[in-house]
């Protein structure tokens, strides 16, 4: 029998959805008494059996689970069965009003073992302190309609009393028993049994109450995604309770934002009762499409825009509908998604036009040398490039060599189907041609200049000056840039080094070198027909005049200090000799 009891309390531990053991009469389980409402067929053999227990006083209980220990006939091969519960208050012994009542068609018997165990775990049954009697009755068939035997359930008995002795009744006296009314056990089924032997076995569980009050987490709720979540709130007006949800959170209240059912256990510590309550929150679907912003060009309006949005209806901020619109300015878009579930969604897009202004690569204009070329490209990368002159295309690459003047058009194309035009105009310029002139310096040396103006100069004897004065005899060049970069040379041979010049010879300049004015005087055969210009060592005309008598006077006032080049023109020919002004 030990053996029995420590089987009883294993599975009352496994299987109960209680949270207290409230009453425990069990003392030593022996065997079974009817108890069963038959189908109508065996009606007659109906029967109750009823045990009493008591509330202490000061106490409250609720019973969500009763344990009715007991066992099927041999012959039954459905092990299944209903229930009948039914409590009364205990007047003196008897029946006295009924305080609860429970007809329960579905199977309760959850492990197949004759432990009947109906719970009343979200509606518990409230007693208050005092006597009552437990009347149970199994709900099950004897013959199975769909085939089978439904046979007996015998409601165990205990050998030990415990209150008063267990109460039996077969109201039609299909068992003969005489016992149509309440009766005790021992008096229906003696001399099997004495009074000791006739209480039921059952355990009772719930808990002290009252439970925690005004758990309410409202109605099952609908949202949107995209609009944040809610607060379930289940907070209780009790005070001392413990909160649990099955999210593993412990506070009153939780916030969520996905599908699920959110359940809290609000449990009083000193009572040990405890409230379930769930919400189902069901988050639909908001209905998005991501319109990117774009940047396109005046070639490819009117631009579609696109908003394919499953389950939900496109309205645009200028009221059109549909997923496709095509608009033709710059500006922002907003399309409204009206999903079928109800819920909005939105997105906007921003149209920037923006033409293609390519840029070459070197920009325009160019100074372009005679005879020389170079590679003209464009910044940024493009699918096609035409590059033409006088409207006609000369290369698609990516770059052109350029070795002529020109206004260079560079068409290219995006991969957005966009173009843009650029030009690049070059001018050709022509090669400097220097002219390298001498004179009669100080000591009869000669003195090369350049005439004209050029950025800079290098000479064979490594000067960079515009002008040098040789000592030797010789040929000697030039190399000049222009202002567009262009280069040149020259050269010229010298060979008067020491040689003073034949046709200056006949002409008397004094005083030389010179301060305010200086002197000419000139054979008869150059009157009218010679002329005389001084030069700068820049290869500047100073001053000029004409000769037309003997002798003749230049006054030096507007000349700076140093050398000049007299250069005579006569009937013999050109001469030259210097003059040096000083202070």
């Amino acid at each position: 029998m030990k053996k029995l009891l420590f089987l009883l309390f294993c599975l009352i531990s496994l299987g109960s959805s209680a949270q207290v053991l409230l009453f425990d009469p069990i003392q030593a389980p022996a065997g079974g008494m009817a108890a069963q409402d038959f189908e109508t067929a065996n009606n007659a053999i109906d029967c109750f059996g009823a045990d009493d227990f008591v509330v202490p006083a000061g106490e409250t209980w609720y019973v969500d689970s009763i344990i009715f220990y007991g066992t099927y006939s041999p012959t039954a091969t459905v092990l299944e069965a209903g229930m009948v519960v039914k409590i009364y208050e205990n007047v003196g012994g008897t029946f006295g009003p009924l305080v609860f009542s429970d007809s329960i068609t579905s199977d309760v018997d959850y492990n197949q073992d004759a432990w009947l165990t109906p719970d009343w775990v979200d509606n518990p049954i409230v007693l208050t302190s005092g006597s009552y009697w437990l009347v149970a009755q199994a709900r099950k068939d004897f013959i199975l309609p769909a085939g089978g035997t439904g046979g007996q359930w015998y409601w165990l008995r205990d050998s030990n009393l415990v209150g008063e002795a267990g109460m039996w009744t077969n109201p039609n006296d299909g068992f003969g028993t005489g016992c149509t009314t309440w009766a005790p056990l021992y008096s229906c089924i003696g001399p099997i049994i004495n009074a000791y032997d006739s209480g039921y076995a059952f355990r009772m569980f719930g808990c002290y109450g009252p439970k925690p009050a005004g758990v309410d987490l409202g109605s099952d709720t609908t949202f949107c995604s995209g609009n944040g979540g809610i607060t379930i709130d289940g907070t209780s007006t009790s005070t001392g309770v413990d909160y649990l949800w099955n999210t593993g959170a412990t506070a009153s209240s939780i916030f969520v934002d996905s599908t699920g059912t959110y359940t809290v256990t609000v449990s009083d510590a000193l009572t040990q009762c405890a409230v379930v309550e769930s919400k189902t929150v069901n988050v639909l679907t908001t209905p998005s499409f991501d319109i990117p912003d774009v940047t396109t060009c005046s070639d490819a309006l009117p631009y579609a825009l696109f908003a394919n949005v499953p389950n939900a209806s496109v309205v645009w901020e200028d009221g059109s509908t549909g997923p496709v619109r095509f608009v033709s300015q710059a500006g922002t878009y907003t399309a409204t998604y009206n999903g079928n579930n109800g819920c909005v969604g939105s997105d906007q897009m921003t149209l920037t036009i923006e033409d293609l202004e390519p840029v070459t690569d070197p920009v325009g204009p160019i100074d372009l040398c005679f005879g020389e070329s170079f590679t003209a490209g464009v910044i940024g990368s493009y699918n096609e490039y035409d590059w033409m002159l006088d409207s006609v295309t000369i290369s698609t690459s990516d770059s052109l060599e350029i070795s002529a003047g020109g206004v260079y058009v560079i068409r290219v194309t995006a991969p957005d189907g966009c173009t843009g035009t650029a030009e690049l105009a070059v001018i050709e310029r022509p090669v400097p041609n220097p002219a390298i002139q001498s004179q009669i310096a100080a000591g009869f040396n000669i003195q090369l200049f350049i005439s004209g103006s050029y950025t800079s100069y290098e000479w064979s004897n490594g000067s960079t000056a515009s002008s040098i004065t040789v000592t030797q005899n010789g040929t000697y060049t030039v190399t000049v840039i222009d202002e567009f970069g262009c280069e040149g040379s020259a050269a010229t041979t010298v060979s008067t080094v020491g040689i003073e010049d034949p046709v200056a010879q006949q002409v008397t300049v004094y005083p030389n070198p010179a301060k305010d004015m200086v002197s000419f005087t000139f054979p008869d055969t150059w009157i009218n027909n010679a002329s005389v210009t001084l030069f700068d060592t820049q290869g500047r005309t100073v001053q000029s005049f004409t000769v037309n008598s003997s002798n003749h006077s230049l006054n030096l006032d507007q000349m700076s200090n140093g050398v000049y080049l007299i250069q005579f023109n006569s009937p013999e020919g050109v001469g030259n000799t210097s003059l040096i002004v000083t202070e």
